[in-house]
This record gives C-alpha cells, sequence and structure tokens, in this order.
C-alpha cells in the first residue's frame, strides 16, 4: 500500500532510473511517476487501486487495520507462501465473507466477524481469540477430556491452552435450555502453552453441561 496523507499527485513513483513494477498495491489517484526528469519507468502487473482513502480502523492513532467495507479487503492475489500479517493473523482470510478467501492489501488482514474461512463452524474471530488456526478445519477449540470421580468428589476437565489467553469454567445443569444464568466454577485460569487440566467440586449430577470461555489478553 502506496500512501500519502495529501493530494495523490504528492507520492512520485520514481527517484531515479530503472523498472518499478506494480502489483496488488492501493494509491490515491493523480499520483506521478517523478518530480523530477528521471528515465525510469512503471510497469502495472494488475490488482492496483485507486481511492479517496484505503479505509484504515484510525489513522489519527496510527491504527491501519482495516475496517469491514474496505477496497483493500480481499483484493490481493493468494501467493501460498505470504507469512502471516503484522499481527500475526493468518494469511489468507474470508474477509468480506463471500466464501472465499483472499488475500487483503495491506499490513493487517481483516478478520470478519461471521467469516469461517476453513469451514469448521468456528467462526475466524473466535477461533483467534482462543489462538487456534482458522486455516485448519483439523484444529478447532474444544475440551479434550472431562468427568467426575466419587472418591475424590471432584470434576475434572481438560483443555488444550495458548499463553496470552485466560480462561473461565462455566456450567449448568443438565435440564438448562440455554446458558442464560450459568454459574461460574473458576475464573482467570492463565493458559500455559500446553494441557490445562482443572478439577473443581463434583455437583452430584450424573450428567451436567460445562463450558470453557476464552479471554484474549494481548495487546490489541
Amino acid at each position: 500500500m502506496l500512501y500519502v496523507t495529501l493530494a495523490g499527485n504528492t507520492l512520485a513513483m520514481l527517484d531515479d532510473t530503472g523498472d518499478l513494477r506494480l502489483r496488488d498495491n492501493w494509491t490515491k489517484p493523480g499520483w506521478v511517476v517523478s518530480h523530477g526528469v528521471l528515465g525510469g519507468t512503471i510497469t502495472n502487473l494488475g490488482g492496483n487501486l485507486t481511492g479517496a482513502a484505503p479505509g484504515f480502523f484510525d489513522e489519527a492513532a496510527d491504527d491501519y487495520r482495516l475496517t469491514e467495507g474496505s477496497t483493500c479487503v480481499d483484493t490481493h492475489t493468494n501467493n501460498p507462501a505470504l507469512e502471516p500479517d503484522y499481527d500475526g493473523v493468518p494469511r489468507p482470510l474470508d474477509g468480506n465473507h463471500d466464501g472465499v478467501a483472499a488475500v487483503d492489501i495491506g499490513a493487517f488482514e481483516f478478520v470478519h466477524p461471521a467469516a469461517d474461512t476453513d469451514r469448521d463452524t468456528q467462526c475466524d474471530q473466535d477461533e483467534l481469540v482462543a489462538g487456534v488456526s482458522p486455516l485448519d478445519p483439523s484444529e478447532w477449540f474444544r475440551i479434550e477430556e472431562a468427568g467426575s470421580t466419587h472418591a475424590t468428589a471432584e470434576t475434572r476437565i481438560a483443555w488444550h491452552s495458548v499463553t496470552g489467553r485466560t480462561y473461565a469454567v462455566h456450567t449448568l445443569p443438565p435440564d438448562a435450555l440455554s446458558w442464560d444464568g450459568h454459574v461460574v466454577l473458576a475464573t482467570n485460569i492463565a493458559g500455559t502453552g500446553g494441557l490445562l487440566d482443572w478439577a473443581g467440586p463434583w455437583t452430584g449430577d450424573a450428567r451436567r453441561f460445562y463450558r470453557i470461555a476464552v479471554r484474549d489478553d494481548r495487546a490489541p
């Protein structure tokens, strides 16, 4: 992305000789080849966009993440060797929720709140919060082990955790119809990067609902 805060004609692409090849970039209209007399050339390889603004989240605060509806979302040419974005979000995601994943122009990949790129029934946003890949349908956040023992009067629940996340354990009786009114059994359980094994008091029920809530504690 080649962005200037002033008019597009303040942006000069060349200040020397040579050949500049442009592909999958965003610029303001009106940019010039050079502000002087240079012998360089510009080759347009396609996929380049122009517009009044790229759709940054908060340009004044130097937050250059893209917003929903930005023309830079899902418009880049996909490359299987692409690295994750500046925040570590894998590419490409289905940023415009049309069922097709494509890379965004810019340093940040937009995460659509409802898109499910790998179609594993967990949306991309939830998977990133949980610390699992939104591109791998075999990887999703779940309880790995659960059970109760009469001898110790304990309920044990285990799940794979990720550093930078905090977990809570919730429960409901077997006749509950929704998670409204759930009971919180534990909070502020720090992720270790390995299997977490939580033990709590057994309620005496033969069956019961449990869930693990995740909070992403990393800086936004």
